[in-house]
């Protein structure tokens, strides 16, 4: 008994206190989708790719927890203030140093199996340094404003999607469409994804930012100001570049264009009757989130396994180890 309530309450730490069935629901699914793609756009079919994949799972559980812990640590004096909960106030320095190790070595020991270079390096060693640029002095990123939430979308979003690409670049040695171009629109659609998801985010603290005197883009140029920049600017331009990505990667297989404008005809079929009571935020989420998160993996996966059964390993572990619609509905069927 002893050990299981030790189990628990490790379990607990990480997903509630230190939040990482956040990145884990809302960030990983599509993260481990792009060595998906590369995979599925390449003649690399053997057997350990669910080794690599696991791998690569491991590296973004790793730097995720080294993103998350370092941004309540530098967080952890303003929280107080207005008594709002932090990871790293209930726990020892020590505890702390060890949760660092531990993560490190989850984002490092990966490496003595993934192939990298020179350029991964470089990768590694940016998004880390932005991890503590954001969170602690004398940068402390996070209250600089627009360089604040410029900086949350490079570690957030555009640096792991470089570094998930590259690996599996070196991984399969030769792709069918040109890398450095998939690359950039990949990393323009990541971006602006990113700055949004901030924006998303302090909105919704933004009482909580005004109260412990915590300098954001939101709390510098207010609600109003950021919200028609949501709606008129980054929403917009968000979907033009997912478009561009999707017309890219339907040059070498033309049924990922179609299944996601099948997708988009089957929400809004779906949600006719309540799409009108749509906030800016919900149309976001409905129609870009789930279908990056939850939709978009499960196309490539299948596409995977339509070209080798060797795939069939990796749709298994991303149906166990995800949350999606379909997987609820079969679920659900099979409870019938």
């Amino acid at each position: 008994m002893p050990l299981m309530y030790s189990i628990n309450s490790f379990l607990l730490f990480f997903i509630k206190k230190l939040r990482l069935s956040n990145p884990w629901n809302y960030k990983v699914p599509f993260l481990i989708a792009i060595p998906y793609l590369i995979l599925l756009s390449s003649n690399f079919n053997t057997l350990h790719s669910l080794l690599l994949i696991i791998l690569s799972l491991t590296i973004i559980v790793g730097v995720a927890g080294l993103g998350y812990l370092t941004n309540d640590l530098g967080d952890r004096e303003k929280d107080k203030l207005i008594n709002k909960e932090n990871a790293t106030s209930s726990i020892s320095n020590q505890s702390i140093i060890i949760l660092f190790l531990f993560f490190t070595s989850l984002t490092l020991l990966p490496w003595f199996y993934l192939p990298f270079n020179k350029y991964s390096i470089m990768f590694l060693s940016i998004q880390l340094f932005l991890f503590y640029a954001y969170a602690f002095p004398p940068f402390r990123l996070k209250e600089k404003g627009f360089l604040g939430i410029l900086t949350d979308a490079l570690y957030a979003h555009v640096m792991p999607a470089i570094l998930a690409s590259y690996t599996f670049y070196l991984v399969v040695t030769k792709i069918y469409f040109n890398y450095i171009n998939f690359v950039i629109i990949l990393c323009l659609w990541q971006f602006l994804l990113g700055i949004r998801n901030i924006l998303f985010h302090q909105l919704k603290d933004y009482n909580n930012d005004i109260s412990s005197n915590t300098n954001t883009f939101v709390t510098y140029y207010g609600n109003e100001k950021s919200e028609i920049l949501l709606k008129r600017i980054l929403l917009p331009l968000e979907f033009i570049l997912f478009l561009l990505f999707c017309i890219y990667i339907s040059i070498q297989f033309n049924l990922f264009f179609w299944l996601v404008i099948a997708y988009w005809i089957f929400k809004a079929i779906k949600e006719r009757k309540q799409i009108k009571l749509f906030s800016y935020r919900d149309l976001a989420y409905k129609f870009f989130d789930d279908l990056y998160l939850q939709w978009l993996p499960l196309v490539v996966i299948i596409l995977l396994c339509i070209k080798s059964f060797v795939f069939i390993s990796i749709a298994i572990l991303h149906f166990v180890l995800f949350r999606s619609e379909a997987k609820t509905f079969i679920i659900n069927f099979i409870k019938k």
